[in-house]
């Protein structure tokens, strides 16, 4: 009966206290000023002058963006749970779709592009930026 007891208390600890449901939930995260997404076809994008904003669960952002070829403006969302989408329509007409994983140190992961008008056109893509959750210490 002892036992039981530990062991109930135990795995009551486990699943309550010690290791909450939520704990890749982030309210808030922080984009900074800028950031240089890396794709895979060579193109290099900066995003500059980035505003945020909160839309229900997600924080949202828009924010000037530039590459070698042109300019244009993007706006996106990364959800609680680290879903980021955000879309940038080019200034020759193209609109190119980014999608990626944000996880709980702020690193951004599976980064992947489309072209919205040419579906043909994709790559992956990569940044050295982290997008930390300030009021948990840079960490989600």
């Amino acid at each position: 009966m002892r036992l039981k007891l530990k062991l109930t208390m135990a795995i009551g600890i486990l699943s309550t206290g010690i290791y909450p449901t939520n704990l890749f939930a982030c309210n808030e995260w922080n984009f900074g000023s800028s950031f240089t997404i890396q794709q895979d076809n060579g193109a290099v994008v900066t995003l500059n002058r980035i505003q945020q904003g909160r839309l229900r669960d997600s924080q949202t952002f828009t924010a000037d963006a530039s590459y070698s070829g042109g300019k244009g403006h993007a706006k996106g969302t990364l959800d609680w749970d680290g879903r980021f989408g955000f879309d940038i329509f080019w200034d020759n007409g193209s609109v190119g779709r980014y999608t990626a994983h944000v996880n709980q140190l702020g690193a951004v992961l599976d980064g992947t592009t489309r072209d919205q008008v040419h579906p043909d056109k994709w790559s992956h893509w990569t940044t050295k930026k982290r997008i930390p959750a300030p009021n948990l210490r840079g960490r989600c």
